[in-house]
């Protein structure tokens, strides 16, 4: 086998980061007879053995991008590139029960755009979400939908409460669409009105709460993710963009 295929698969492995000799091994040799069939596929459609090594490297793709698509799903998985997949799943797109991510799916999701039972975030879904664009069972954010929504802006829902507020109940807001009224409204809906109006009276220190979290959790986070990039960059200085 070539130095070029060679140097290619070491970097595959590395990013991979096998813990078992042997599962590594075995891998490494399936990926081995896979490019070399396709350097044999090449030089019958008429390219020397040089340019069908360069051409098939270059057709199987980044090793980085290779090497995170061979991890088996883990108890913890951070990625500087593609799809982490996880327990906790921390990358530029996570997917795990705790995701943490530009993109994030999970029973906890935190990230730009998330899905999750509980996610918090920039454009969010969940049963319970808090984010600047939020939908969800309970959801709390600028611009919300919900079962029950808490918005600054706009909220949608069953029950709704922000500056403006449609839905089937809707008390104490500026700007109101609703079903029922003050007067007609039914005793179980009504339940739930201590519970938005306390919400909204308490801005400051639950905003305070919610940043403190996001820092706390944010911080951990970001060193695991340099860890991995710094771990990256030592095998090859290269590999990193």
């Amino acid at each position: 086998m070539s130095a070029a295929l060679d140097r290619y698969l070491d970097r595959v492995m590395g990013v991979a980061d096998y813990r078992d000799e042997a599962e590594a091994a075995a891998v490494r040799a399936e990926l081995e007879d896979h490019l070399l069939e396709k350097v044999d596929e090449l030089k019958r459609d008429g390219l020397e053995r040089a340019e069908a090594i360069i051409q098939a490297i270059e057709d199987h793709g980044n090793p980085v991008v290779v090497g995170y698509r061979l991890r088996k799903w883990s108890l913890i998985d951070v990625r500087t590139r593609g799809t982490a997949r996880g327990v906790i799943a921390i990358g530029p797109r996570a997917v795990g029960i705790f995701a943490f991510g530009g993109i994030a799916i999970g029973l906890f999701s935190v990230g730009a755009c998330c899905i999750g039972l509980f996610s918090l975030g920039g454009f969010v879904l969940g049963l319970f979400g808090f984010g600047l664009i939020a939908a969800g069972g309970v959801a709390h954010g600028m611009y919300v939908i919900g079962l029950i929504a808490i918005g600054g802006m706009v909220a949608v829902g069953v029950i709704a409460a922000g500056a403006t507020g449609i839905g089937f109940w809707v008390p104490s807001t500026w700007t109101v669409i609703s079903y029922y009224s003050q007067e007609t409204v039914p005793q179980w809906l009504q339940f739930f009105d201590p519970v938005i109006q306390c919400s909204r009276q308490i801005p400051d220190s639950k905003v305070t709460i919610i940043i403190l979290f996001i820092v706390l959790l944010i911080i951990p986070l970001k060193w695991l993710q340099l860890r991995e990039y710094r771990r990256i960059k030592k095998i090859n200085p290269s590999w990193i963009d």
